[in-house]
């Protein structure tokens, strides 16, 4: 027992004469490095390694940069042609509500306007007459301007739609046909002949043609 005690203390002490070396030996070699290559060049050594971590580290830190840029920018880059693409489509369809109408599709829309004008204008002679109430003729008159005008009224917010070499198509029409309408229907209520409608179609589709050509003849100057 006293034997094996011995024995595992000079093993101890002999590992600690091992490591003291070992300890020796390596501060001895730091020195001679330093007797061989000097100082700075060591010093360069860690300062070589040191800047090539950096250099590393830097590299990685702007990579990283560029890449959360060039993201962000491809972000706001898709951001803005999907508004440019909507705000293309609207301003579309304001040129489309700006171009101007060929003379054909004008010619269509204005002559769909007066035929109807002129089975509105037949049925406000009817209507008067259907009434019974036209012993007052200044009354019967008034009625029939006003009426006259709501539909020559109605027909220039229409044709406000429409453009035709900068101007809307209203701009065409005349202050006088409200007159002219007016003594028309006013003519046939009172004929001393009597109601007929098919002289009343003819004489309002007479002026309704009139006015048709001024209305061409004003827009074609």
């Amino acid at each position: 027992m006293v034997e094996q005690f011995f024995r595992i203390n000079l093993s101890i002490k002999q590992n600690d004469k091992n490591m003291n070396t070992d300890a020796v030996n390596a501060a001895l070699q730091v020195g001679k490095g330093i007797s061989d290559f000097g100082m700075v060049a060591i010093a360069g050594a860690f300062f070589l390694i040191i800047c090539g971590v950096m250099w590393l580290f830097i590299f990685k830190w702007f990579k990283h940069l560029v890449d959360n840029v060039i993201t962000r920018q491809e972000k706001v880059i898709n951001d803005l042609l999907v508004e440019t693409k909507a705000q293309n489509e609207v301003l579309s369809d304001i040129n489309e509500g700006l171009k101007p109408i060929s003379q054909m599709q004008i010619n269509s829309v204005c002559n769909n306007f007066f035929d109807l004008d002129c089975e509105r204008l037949c049925r406000l002679v009817r209507n008067v007459r259907d009434e019974n109430n036209i012993d007052d003729k200044q009354k019967t008159r008034r009625k029939i301007e006003t009426r006259c005008n709501a539909i020559i009224k109605k027909r220039s917010i229409e044709l406000d739609n429409f453009i035709h070499r900068g101007k809307r198509l209203s701009e065409f029409m005349s202050t006088d046909w409200v007159k002219k309408f007016s003594d028309i229907i006013e003519s046939e209520i009172y004929n001393p002949v009597g109601a007929n409608n098919a002289r009343a179609y003819a004489n309002i589709k007479t002026a309704i043609d009139e006015a048709k050509v001024e209305f061409f003849n004003n827009m074609n100057k």
